[in-house]
C-alpha cells in the first residue's frame, strides 16, 4: 500500500496524514513547514490588491499539485488549527486552492497531532 500511486489515490479523496515522508518521494511538491507564521499562511488584502502567500504562488506554478505540510507534530496542538481551513476546505482566506490538489501532512509522533487534524485526514503509517 505504500507505493506513490496508492498514496496519490488516497490524497485525491482526502488529505493524508503520513509518517516521516521523504521529500524525494514527491519531487514537484510545495512544502510548508508547520512552524510557518500564521500571517504567512493566508491571503492579505491591501490597498494595492490581494497578496498571496509565497507557497500559494509556487503551488500555482506546478503541473502536478501536491502540498506537503511538514512536521505537524512539532508544533503545539492548538497551533495546528491554523491548517484547518486548508485541510477541511482546500481554501485559504476563502480562496479555493487549485483543483485536484493533493495534501499530505507529515508527522513523527501521532500522539502529538491534534484530534481535529487527525479527523480531517486519512492516516498512512
Amino acid at each position: 500500500m505504500n507505493t506513490n500511486i496508492d498514496i496519490n489515490e488516497n490524497a485525491r479523496i482526502a488529505p493524508v496524514l503520513i509518517k516521516d515522508i521523504d521529500k524525494k518521494t514527491f519531487n514537484d511538491a510545495v512544502i510548508i513547514d508547520s512552524s510557518i507564521d500564521s500571517k504567512d499562511l493566508g491571503v492579505v488584502n491591501t490597498a494595492k490588491g490581494i497578496n498571496y502567500p509565497k507557497w500559494y504562488d509556487e503551488l500555482l506554478k506546478l503541473d502536478f499539485n501536491i502540498l506537503i505540510i511538514k512536521d505537524i507534530d512539532k508544533i503545539e496542538k492548538y497551533e495546528q488549527e491554523k491548517f484547518y481551513e486548508i485541510l477541511k476546505y482546500k481554501e485559504i482566506s476563502n480562496i479555493k486552492l487549485p483543483k485536484g490538489l493533493q495534501i499530505f501532512v507529515t508527522y513523527s509522533n501521532i500522539d502529538n497531532v491534534a484530534d481535529s487534524i487527525i479527523s480531517l485526514c486519512q492516516i498512512i503509517k
